[in-house]
């Protein structure tokens, strides 16, 4: 028997993404500094923000995700 995956509609992913808005805002004027550096630093703080991102929504889905 085939299990029907749960399809994600825009309703379903509003709740965590009015928790992220204002961290992506943040981050998004972070960006424009990065682009004024230059070489390494560029790249690890970027890497770094890459991860915390990520982190940060992997805890506002939560269990209701996987």
């Amino acid at each position: 028997m085939k299990v029907r995956r749960r399809k994600w509609k825009w309703k379903n992913k509003k709740w965590w993404k009015e928790e992220i808005e204002e961290e992506y805002r943040r981050e998004k004027k972070r960006l424009k500094e990065w682009r004024t550096k230059g070489g390494k630093e560029r790249e690890e703080e970027v890497r770094r923000g890459k991860r915390e991102l990520g982190r940060k929504i992997k805890a506002a889905k939560g269990d209701h995700w996987e």
